[in-house]
């Protein structure tokens, strides 16, 4: 993509992610995006994932980004002898609703099973409780942080994680509104991102 529109789409999905936040909302994200430019290895993720023995992954509904990342990560961790517990909630998730036909169908392209998954709200317990919380896009990183700012040293975006620790203002789009090939194509982004965040464990065994 050549600079020019890679400019303008940045400016309309900030728009866009700015007019859907409130204003204590667009403050919070504003001082992690600010914080990741000019501070960008501030905020290591590496030390939260290995100290972890309770996982969090957010996205907005809970039926296909997050359950997804959640079933990866299980399996990526377990590659690397490492037990820890691995759950996922949506921020605006309806409680109970199944995994979207297409995650399910993309997860069993992959060898995993999102048949059983059940949305759940997100709750300050499950906040509370985990040792690293990745999100997947400015829209879930800002409310999150809002609504629980002691737990931002433990909040990251998923798809900024990078290898030397630091996160960068990268997205995992939601691709409820898409068809299956988009579903596959936020799946593919998502499979990636946990892979590296598990690397964060010792190496796989042989």
């Amino acid at each position: 993509m050549k600079l020019k529109p890679l400019v303008l789409a940045t400016l309309r999905r900030w728009r866009y992610v700015f007019s859907h936040l409130d204003r204590q909302e667009r403050l919070a994200l504003l001082g992690i995006a600010i914080d990741a430019m000019l501070r960008p290895r501030r905020r290591d993720w590496r030390p939260k994932v290995r100290d972890a023995t309770n996982v969090l992954f957010v996205c907005h509904g809970n039926i296909i980004r997050s359950p997804l990342a959640a079933a990866a990560f299980a399996r990526d961790a377990s590659a690397r002898g490492r037990s820890v517990q691995v759950s996922s909630a949506g921020l605006a998730a309806r409680d109970g609703e199944c995994a979207d036909p297409r995650a399910v169908d993309s997860a069993a392209e992959r060898g995993l099973g999102l048949e059983s998954h059940r949305a759940r709200s997100l709750d300050a317990a499950q906040v509370a409780g985990a040792g690293a919380i990745f999100v997947m896009d400015h829209l879930n990183l800002g409310r999150i942080l809002n609504r629980y700012p002691a737990a931002a040293d433990r909040i990251f975006l998923l798809g900024g994680c990078r290898t030397d620790g630091r996160v960068v203002l990268t997205e995992i789009y939601d691709p409820v509104s898409g068809t299956l090939a988009d579903v596959r194509a936020s799946h593919d982004e998502v499979v990636a991102a946990t892979r590296l965040v598990a690397s964060a464990f010792n190496p796989p065994a042989p």
